[in-house]
């Protein structure tokens, strides 16, 4: 038999709450992320989040950089550009990553199962699932990237 005390439960609840922050365009920064010079109990350490130029940064412990552009609490998810390829650099992105469900233990909804997946083609894909590459693609190739769940597949 478990007993959770309501208080405490509430208790957590305003912690988190009175640990929101924000930098440029990304608001509400709050667990399991903290941004830099926030109290420790506020997010994770490994998800900590930088503020240069009003910008919203991941880097995380491979030296990946990524630009944030949206945390959705309500949605579960965390919008990420790597910071070379939005600086103009048009290269497949070197590292992979994944976060851990650790770090979301607390939260049931997240769920950590979508992936960027880089494929080339001989031939054009026709399918909205997929959108094309331009600057790595040529006359004899098409990339495209796919975001989503791993598993999904097309044919020509």
């Amino acid at each position: 038999m478990f007993v959770f005390s309501t208080s405490e439960i509430e208790a957590r609840k305003l912690e988190v709450q009175m640990c929101s922050s924000s930098c440029g365009d990304v608001r509400n920064i709050s667990y399991p992320f903290r941004l830099k010079g926030d109290p420790a109990r506020c997010g994770h350490p490994e998800l900590e989040l930088s503020c240069e130029n009003n910008k919203t940064i991941l880097e995380l412990s491979n030296s990946a950089r990524y630009y944030v552009k949206r945390i959705s609490h309500d949605k579960c998810t965390i919008s990420v550009a790597d910071v070379n390829l939005a600086n103009g650099s048009c290269g497949l992105p070197y590292k992979s990553f994944s976060l851990s469900p650790y770090f979301f233990r607390h939260i049931n909804d997240y769920i950590l199962n979508s992936y960027a997946h880089y494929v080339n083609c001989s031939s054009n894909i026709v399918d909205q699932a997929y959108t094309k590459v331009p600057c790595l693609s040529n006359n004899q190739s098409n990339v495209y990237v796919y975001v989503g769940h791993v598993g999904y597949g097309v044919t020509n």
